[in-house]
């Protein structure tokens, strides 16, 4: 760019003058950090110049000594709000006499150390200006400054200037050039900073590619409420939107997305929205409102008490939401096609001016589902989504800023948990860490500290990878699943811009166990790296361990779906004694046989049949005949073809042929689900442990019983309680409750088991187990009460989303220790 603001050479230095170079590294690029500090350098009187480089930014300052000092201290405890101060190094210089004070061009002769900012939702600056009509931006979908807009998916190279980013193709206009060079305007150095007359422009196509004539935001709304699907391309990606409100488009988005029953996130106009149909607390509407602004699952209303069987109260005659939700008391009708069984929905806001302006004219609720094809990796170009979204979408919403790393939508939670004294405290959990988040680091220097620079290659599913080097861990924006072609490629391109991006290349990759993982034998191909296997649930171990900075050995309660064990059994309800090099399996669930191997975890009944055969023998087996042929006290349609069907079922557990050995907690979790009647088939992962965790009353205190004997835990009481609960025609919701509830017993049993062998009073939770909201608020309560220091993610997901993360520590300390 050249010398951006000019300010007077070298002059003979004064008496009294000092002179300072400081060196700044973090996220200190594009959060205008350089107009920042141009203005502070103003305030006090100092001279000098900024400019950023491959490792941050320099400052040189020559002034006297109580106005450098007041300069550190405010750059120190002030920075920008975006900005975050990782490293601050302050050395003496000879005075160069310099009379004014100048941002220059960067530098990239360095080995790159910056770490490179998250995109940035709309400020409140720019939202006035979008709905101002005598703005010269009024309803322009690109308005952005220095404090907001996109970052990470737009930037190609490093240091970040416009020139190497997605939007050097849109040279700069005489107005918005203006602005860039005025130390006084606010988008001073905003790097994407565009106008309807020099920025990016958005088109609204049908699916022949044909325009749309007519506004395009107006056509968007019509075509919305007409019942159509559209293909929004937005900031990291591609979303489908369709209208919340219409069943007829949920169902029809459903089918031709072939996705029957995963819940699908909507985007609200604003709050007062979101109130109409959601309870918010004020952690959860800071989270939204946050420059992040992730989706954060929030309780739906209800005009009655939910009693374990359903909504009370009577919905539209005849309709979806029948036994549902309601009108009544103010609270708004939301087809249950949303998030069928569920009582929580995946809510957004407006984060980018595009989104803002597809509201009104009586569209205020969308949904804004990720835009790709089952399993395929988010789309990103116009080309390929107008290519491979054709068959789901009528309509293109297309622009033509090209997205240099897509970059899918975070979700949280905020759980009210017990902290330390008894209080209760909101802890916030990522379900999914990208968009807003990504690629921000981890500072992991009292974990680690010098040593080799590691690939974390991440899990199957959930598929995030994590880049460690000098002590800093960046994990990904979230790939998904790695179970195809196009989610490697996806993978090798986004872990190539990353590394590049970081000068961050790896001596050490560290990969799940599991044979047959995709992404472990992807790991084992990548030629000159040492490489480390890491079983599953010592990953997940390590990884809530790293980002709480905690010295091993911990006890770990790991529970999950499936985790590849060292014995070659499948692993997922674990007590460990763990540190960052190795650990001990103390304690686990009993195994069972899975019958047909993994494809079994589809079909929880299959799962059910297999437990019933193993505690109740016989017995067990005419349960599951009843319950799953005849329909039984579950209410589980008979369907052609299951009677031999499940009689292969039984075989295969009671002959093991083709039927691991499994421990697992969501396997357990599918079997009660699949007795209850909630769940016969898994659509979506983990989709049996969330039905039944929606179900789970509030205020039982019951539990089931089970045996811990020598290291084992045996579940075989919780079936024979709950077969006796369903002959009573107990409530659903109560055995539930009792389930969880006895699940928590037994994760406490083994944490006090393992305490009394290891002396150790600190435990850590980790595994996508701990995604269940009742469970989790209950264990880390029952645990406190026991006297145990209670540690838990915050940073990261507790699903394998994190497991990227504990791989690479694992990786790192063995490596380092040989």
């Amino acid at each position: 760019m050249g010398q951006l603001v000019k300010g007077p050479g070298p002059q003979e230095t004064k008496p009294g003058v000092l002179a300072v170079l400081v060196r700044v590294k973090g996220i200190v690029q594009g959060v205008g950090f350089r107009p920042y500090v141009y203005g502070l350098a103003e305030k006090w009187g100092l001279t000098g110049w900024v400019l950023n480089d491959n490792q941050g930014v320099q400052i040189w300052l020559e002034g006297d000594r109580g106005s450098l000092h007041a300069f550190l201290e405010e750059l120190r405890t002030s920075p920008p709000r975006l900005a975050h101060i990782v490293d601050l190094e302050v050395g003496a210089k000879r005075p160069e006499g310099f009379a004014g004070f100048s941002i220059l061009q960067s530098s990239g002769q360095q080995r790159r150390e910056v770490l490179i900012s998250p995109d940035v939702a709309i400020c409140d600056d720019c939202r006035r200006e979008l709905f101002d009509p005598q703005d010269r931006r009024y309803r322009y979908p690109f308005t952005n400054c220095t404090n907001c807009g996109p970052r990470f998916t737009i930037i190609k190279d490093l240091p970040y200037d416009r020139e190497r980013t997605s939007m050097a193709a849109f040279p700069l206009c005489p107005d918005c050039s203006r602005e860039y060079h005025d130390p006084a305007d606010r988008r001073f150095h905003a790097q994407p900073n565009a106008c309807p007359t020099c920025g990016p422009h958005v088109k609204l196509v049908d699916a022949s590619l044909r325009e749309v004539s007519g506004d395009w935001d107006r056509e968007f709304r019509r075509l919305i409420l007409l019942g159509k699907i559209i293909a929004v391309k937005g900031l990291g990606g591609f979303h489908l939107a369709c209208d919340a409100k219409n069943q007829a488009a949920l169902a029809e988005l459903r089918r031709r997305k072939r996705r029957p029953a995963k819940p699908l996130a909507v985007m609200a106009r604003d709050l007062e929205v979101i109130r109409g149909y959601c309870l918010i607390s004020a952690q959860e509407e800071a989270l939204l409102m946050s420059p992040a602004a992730p989706i954060v699952l929030l309780p739906l209303k209800e005009d009655g008490v939910f009693d374990g069987e359903g909504f009370a109260g009577p919905g539209p005659q005849g309709g979806p939401n029948s036994g549902r939700r309601t009108a009544a008391d103010g609270v708004g009708v939301l087809p249950e096609e949303l998030a069928p069984g569920l009582r929580h929905l995946g809510v957004m806001l407006p984060y980018t001016p595009l989104h803002l302006l597809l509201f009104g004219d009586g569209v205020d609720l969308l949904v804004m589902t990720s835009g790709n094809q089952k399993d395929l990796p988010l789309e990103k170009d116009n080309e390929g989504a107008c290519q491979r979204l054709a068959g789901i979408a009528d309509y293109f919403l297309l622009h033509n800023r090209d997205i240099v790393d897509r970059c899918d939508d975070s979700v949280l939670r905020v759980v009210s948990v017990e902290a330390p004294g008894g209080n209760s405290a909101p802890a916030i959990q990522f379900i999914r860490r990208s968009r807003g988040y990504a690629p921000a680091p981890l500072d992991l220097r009292e974990v680690t500290g010098a040593g080799p620079a590691v690939l974390g290659a991440g899990g199957e599913m959930k598929n995030t990878f994590c880049l460690l080097k000098d002590g800093r861990a960046t994990l990904s924006q979230h790939l998904g699943e790695m179970e195809n072609v196009q989610g490697l490629d996806n993978y090798r391109q986004a872990l190539g811009r990353l590394q590049y991006l970081l000068d961050a290349d790896p001596e050490v990759v560290a990969c799940d166990l599991h044979p047959s993982y995709q992404i472990s034998r992807l790991a084992r191909e990548m030629r000159g790296l040492r490489q480390v296997e890491v079983q599953h649930h010592h990953a997940h171990l390590a990884s809530v361990m790293a980002e709480n900075n905690l010295k091993g050995p911990v006890i770990g309660l790991i529970g999950d779906g499936t985790g590849y064990g060292t014995d070659g059994n499948l692993w997922g309800f674990e007590v460990l004694l763990g540190d960052y090099r190795d650990f001990r399996r103390l304690i686990h669930l009993d195994y069972i046989r899975l019958p047909g191997g993994e494809g079994s975890i589809r079909y929880p009944y299959r799962v059910a049949t297999s437990f019933l055969w193993q505690y109740l023998g016989e017995r067990g087996w005419e349960t599951a005949r009843q319950l799953f042929l005849k329909g039984g006290s579950t209410g589980t349609p008979s369907q052609p073809g299951r009677e031999k069907e499940l009689e292969l079922v039984a075989r295969l557990a009671k002959s093991g042929l083709n039927s691991p050995w499994c421990s697992s907690a969501g396997r357990l979790f599918d079997a009660v689900a699949a007795i209850l009647g909630i769940c016969s088939e898994n659509t979506y992962e983990g989709q049996a442990p969330a039905l039944l965790g929606e179900r789970a009353k509030e205020g039982v205190e019951g539990t089931y019983g089970f045996t811990l004997k020598e290291g084992i835990l045996y579940p075989g009481e919780i079936f024979a309680g709950l077969l006796e609960d369903l002959a009573r025609g107990e409530e659903k919701g109560v055995m539930a409750a009792k389930f969880h509830n006895t699940v928590v017993a037994m994760l406490v049993a083994g944490a006090l088991k393992a305490r009394e062998e290891s002396g150790e009073p600190r435990v850590a939770l980790s595994g996508g187990l701990f995604q269940n909201p009742y469970l989790f608020r209950r264990l880390v309560s029952l645990l406190r009460r026991e006297g145990f220091l209670v540690h838990y993610h915050r940073q990261v997901p507790p699903n394998d989303g994190g497991l990227a993360l504990g791989q690479a520590v694992v990786g790192f300390w063995r490596v380092r220790e040989g």
